[in-house]
């Protein structure tokens, strides 16, 4: 099948876009960290890499040696680490809490949840993505209890939020799904592979999100809060 220039051009600037765009707010802490390890990973970390590169280079025919392809294979990661973080730090926002909105479920608000079937009561407080940790009550604001979340009042109730979240959540993944399927049935044979791997992992991830990250993360918050209590 003849591939479409113009079609494929638009797709692709749409998820380069769609990537670029993400903005992240972090407190000052977490963008402390964030910069920390991106230091730590090009001035430590990537000299490292190359002299390990220099060193098995050092040992012999390239052809034939494993250590080689395992130092340049590492070091692919780390350069792929690398651009991650300064694409995130690029879009990274310091939070100013002192402008922050009390009286609504904000980035950085710590939030008291109760449930009325049962009466159990968490609190967790609303982070960015790689500030999220669950043992000390930190979430991520794009978890789907944490887009629930977000904009709610004292009183209000949760549910109806949670579960539009995952009406949103299964938006994203099917926009995702289409420009991925656009590419694979217009794009040439040696991308068709790497686009059906693609829409496996989309619907794979939207299902896990849907029905098996959600409940499971509901629960461990739960024994955590009864370990607690015991």
């Amino acid at each position: 099948m003849e591939r479409n220039p113009v079609l494929m051009g638009f797709f692709l600037f749409y998820i380069n876009n769609e990537v670029m765009s993400t903005v992240s707010y972090y407190t000052a802490e977490g963008l402390k960290k964030l910069r920390e390890e991106l230091d730590y990973l090009k001035n430590v970390m990537r000299p490292k890499a190359s002299q390990d590169i220099a060193d098995a280079r050092d040992k012999g025919d390239l052809s034939e040696n494993a250590e080689y392809d395992a130092a340049k294979e590492a070091q692919g990661m780390l350069e792929m680490r690398i651009a991650k973080l300064e694409e995130i730090h690029s879009n990274a926002r310091l939070i100013d809490e002192t402008h922050l909105d009390v009286s609504k479920v904000l980035v950085l608000s710590k939030v008291k949840i109760k449930n009325q079937t049962n009466g159990m009561e968490v609190i967790y407080t609303l982070v960015a993505e790689s500030e999220a940790d669950l043992k000390t009550g930190k979430i991520s604001v794009t978890s789907p209890i944490g887009k629930g979340l977000l904009g709610k009042s004292v009183g209000d109730i949760a549910n109806s939020a949670m579960n539009s979240t995952f009406g949103r959540t299964i938006n994203t993944s099917m926009t995702i799904f289409l420009v991925l399927l656009a590419i694979f049935i217009f794009g040439g044979e040696s991308i068709r592979g790497f686009a059906f791997a693609l829409l496996i992992g989309i619907v794979v991830g939207t299902y896990s999100s849907l029905f098996i990250a959600t409940p499971v993360y509901v629960d461990m918050a739960k024994k955590d809060k009864d370990a607690k209590n015991d």
